[in-house]
């Protein structure tokens, strides 16, 4: 009986992730009231469904490893710092702040003690197909310029960050390459320069990789050179439909050292000044949530750092930033131990860090509850289930 709640709470769970996903992506293109509203009420169901079945979690078993209370540690430092900054805005720090790493925790608890089922995955590759959807309209937007381009386009993102979860929960190795495909298509498509550079580098290291950890595959070098000719294959297919439909994506690439990353690199150089410029006890402790955006305002416009890190920089100075540092760093402990042993999600997990790792340097990741719950399902799938399995072996 409790087995069967924990599964229903699971996909209650997993529901408002997917809700908030594709209700955020019909808001961004259609920007009324209403969905914004369905879209907010979506986040806060999920939000509370998080924290009704966290502390559930610990009446049941007290326990908390050492992931878990960094990434605690991080949280409730967030929040205070928020507080005493008058930065803690309802319900957008709560959301931002919570979301995230009470996934992770959620699903790393679950993990530990149960084995994700199959009906994930068909809900996975379903949503998947509703994000590609989504996404068409989303993409013409942008390439139309109209609106917030940019910030329309940036939920096309999901194509890559909820992929994780299909490579995880589905085991038809062509549906996976598929979707990768598809996810490839999207990206470029979108002309996102760190989106497509993710898409295209994170297949190739999950393909060689893959070969690596499976044990089916009896000459793995002439995978290895199927791949080589395969991809090689597939360039020559992008370019020839770059030139037929303008992806522009490529012209994007040849603009980087101009544009300077869309002015990125003149944003990031105002933030850290004005990082530096700080009161030490600033430095310290930070300005709180999102003050790049609220406080700070580069060049007089409201707007994040454009860099994860330097913003947990800004907002919660050496300290806040340490204790997310450690939490992630550990992450890359736990991967380099699955890497030793051949662990089978190893591909996956290697996909995600590359995510995070390109999307912190170069966008909005860590900083909001966005297009990091879907990794965050999986980081929390990956050490909760490598947990269990430990705890097997010892046995």
């Amino acid at each position: 009986m409790r087995s069967k709640g924990n599964s229903q709470t699971v996909y209650l769970t997993y529901f408002f992730v997917v809700f908030s996903t594709l209700s955020g992506m019909l808001y961004k293109f259609f920007s009324t009231g209403m969905l914004r509203k369905v879209y907010i009420g979506g986040r806060v169901l999920l939000l509370a469904c998080l924290i009704f079945s966290i502390i559930l979690e610990l009446f049941a078993h007290h326990k908390l490893y050492k992931d878990g209370l960094l990434i605690s540690a991080f949280v409730i430092y967030e929040l205070y710092i928020s507080k005493i900054r008058g930065l803690l805005i309802w319900p957008d720090a709560f959301i931002d702040i919570l979301i995230w790493p009470l996934t992770y925790l959620f699903f790393k608890n679950y993990t530990r003690r149960h084995q994700i089922q199959c009906k994930l995955g068909k809900i996975t590759q379903i949503s998947m197909l509703f994000i590609f959807v989504l996404s068409i309209p989303l993409i013409l937007k942008h390439r139309a310029g109209s609106g917030d381009a940019g910030g329309v386009v940036f939920y096309v993102y999901y194509c890559i960050t909820f992929l994780p979860m299909v490579l995880y929960t589905v085991k038809d190795y062509k549906v996976k390459n598929r979707l990768f495909i598809a996810s490839i298509l999207m990206l470029m498509l979108s002309t996102k320069r760190s989106g497509t550079i993710v898409a295209v580098t994170g297949y190739v290291i999950y393909l060689f990789n893959d070969v690596r950890v499976r044990n089916d595959i009896k000459n793995k070098v002439k995978k290895y050179q199927w791949y080589i000719f395969g991809i090689a294959l597939m360039v020559l297919i992008f370019i020839g439909l770059n030139s037929v439909f303008s992806f522009k994506i490529f012209e994007r690439f040849k603009t980087l050292s101009s544009d300077q990353g869309s002015g990125r690199e003149y944003i990031w150089s105002y933030v850290l000044k004005a990082f530096l410029s700080s009161e030490e006890k600033m430095k310290f402790f930070g300005h709180g949530f999102q003050a790049v955006y609220y406080r700070l305002k580069p060049f007089g416009v409201d707007r994040l750092a454009h860099n994860s890190f330097l913003e947990f920089l800004y907002d919660y100075g050496y300290v806040g930033i340490s204790i997310f540092a450690l939490f992630y760093l550990s992450l890359f402990g736990k991967v380099i131990k699955a890497f030793k042993i051949k662990d089978e999600k190893i591909p996956a997990m290697l996909y995600t860090l590359l995510i995070s790792i390109v999307f912190g340097y170069t966008s909005y990741f860590f900083e909001e509850s966005t297009i990091i719950v879907p990794i965050a399902v999986y980081w929390g799938c990956f050490v909760g289930e490598n947990r269990r399995r430990k705890e097997e072996q010892d046995d």
